[in-house]
């Protein structure tokens, strides 16, 4: 009698374990073929246009502008889910002309912006080399995207 109830006993923890088991495996197949956070983009940029003059005159203030349009998913707990900010930079010497930022609200999840950044052109004649930097940054600090343009222009002719 004691074998019996031994070997049903062994029986009924084998099939626990087995259902345990199936149960992780399962569980383990859904995680993995779930899309995950990561694999979503935060922000998906539809449109970046740069608007560069054609030419300048010698220590003329040239105004760049930068139009962005995004879409962001919010992203609590954060107050101010995003932030934008747009460097002109002068290329040859590597100094930020100028930084315009823009705070995208917690509820916010359509972009549509425009950045205007001012500089004054040099005032020897020559190329001026101008690089545009677009940063996303996320509400934790996470730097998300990050675009560059540049542009070439004549300078006193």
């Amino acid at each position: 009698m004691s074998e019996r109830v031994w070997f049903f006993a062994s029986a009924l923890v084998l099939d626990w374990l087995r259902f345990r088991i199936l149960l992780l495996g399962i569980f383990m197949l859904l995680v993995v073929s779930l899309p995950g956070a990561a694999a979503q983009p935060p922000c998906l940029v539809q449109n970046v246009n740069y608007v560069f003059p054609s030419s300048v005159t010698l220590g003329q203030q040239i105004t760049v502008k930068t139009d962005l349009t995004a879409t962001c998913v919010q992203w609590p707990p954060y107050a101010t889910a995003y932030s934008i900010r747009v460097d002109l930079t002068n290329i040859s010497t590597g100094f930020v002309l100028s930084t315009t930022s823009y705070q995208v609200g917690y509820a916010q999840t359509y972009i549509d912006q425009v950045f205007l950044n001012t500089a004054t052109a040099p005032t020897s004649p020559g190329t001026w080399l101008l690089r545009v930097d677009v940063y996303i940054w996320g509400g934790s600090g996470q730097l998300l995207i990050h675009m560059t343009d540049y542009a070439k222009l004549p300078v006193g002719s």
